[in-house]
């Protein structure tokens, strides 16, 4: 009979191998969308010694893993793939990140412990002028938001919790709320100020120019001209170029068919597209 193979702790996995084993509490998980990787899942997980790691969830695999991933449930998870971790503000201080792969094989087991796992920043580092960190605290010493939480608690009485609570300072800290209308007056006032960098001019204006400038004109796109070159076409799902398919030749065209045109982002054939 094959032996069974242990759980690795997450401070000894590396990337020369895809085949780990680990079991670890989904700390925390929240769904995240750009530009260059689409929708992912991603988690933080902890395993009995406290270490964090991040971990992703690609969109190929989200609606095979999804199911399984419940914040503060344990799993046990068997292939996946390491990188190394970079960038500016990281998610647990761990060298590698976690990825997800076709093999990936995540399954249900009982709960090992009930710690949260938080790893908590050191208050006097954070009010250290000389040595604040942007990656803790951004800003005057104000926490703007706590979005995508997975779990919110009142005056809990965990350890780390309480140690955290002795080492603020004996001045009361009050927490308010930040008033939406500031942020968004900013916003039209950068809004303004970019607009106003050139003087606003008419069409019409522009026939009398006699120098070449720069200004701003404010105006409606009533149609795009699509005799000429200079034009391109965009996918109405993701707003990404698409290209026209050429006809097959000797093609009998049904009347009444559209112009098929192949979108490379969402990687399909589609005729709602619009000329830009």
């Amino acid at each position: 009979m094959a032996a069974v193979q242990a759980f690795t702790p997450l401070a000894d996995i590396k990337p020369f191998k895809t085949h780990w084993k680990i079991q670890v509490k989904i700390v925390h998980s929240w769904t995240q969308y750009t530009q260059f990787t689409g929708e992912t899942v991603e988690m933080v997980l902890a395993d009995t010694a406290g270490t964090l790691i991040h971990a992703t969830v690609k969109k190929p695999q989200v609606s095979k893993l999804q199911r399984f991933i419940v914040s503060g449930e344990w799993r046990i998870i068997e292939h996946f793939t390491l990188t190394k971790s970079t960038g500016k503000y990281r998610a647990t201080k761990h060298g590698f990140k976690m990825s997800m792969m076709e093999k990936t094989v995540i399954s249900r087991t009982p709960a090992v412990s009930d710690d949260i796992y938080v790893d908590l920043a050191n208050f006097p580092d954070i009010l250290n002028e000389a040595g604040l960190s942007e990656n803790i605290l951004i800003g005057e010493r104000a926490v703007s938001n706590s979005f995508d939480m997975s779990l919110l608690e009142i005056n809990a009485t965990y350890p780390a919790v309480l140690e955290f609570v002795a080492n603020l300072p004996p001045d009361v800290i009050p927490l308010t709320i930040e008033d939406s209308k500031t942020k968004q007056v900013n916003a039209e006032q950068r809004k303004k100020d970019y607009y106003d960098r050139f003087p606003r001019k008419t069409i019409s204006g522009l026939f009398c120019f006699s120098e070449t400038g720069k200004c701003n004109i404010i105006c409606t796109i009533m149609n795009i001209d699509t005799d000429y070159s200079w034009y391109f076409f965009s996918c109405l799902k993701c707003s990404k170029t698409a290209y026209k398919i050429p006809k097959v030749e000797n093609e009998i065209v049904k009347k009444g068919k559209k112009e098929m045109f192949w979108c490379p982002t969402c990687k399909e054939d589609t005729p709602k597209v619009i000329p830009r």
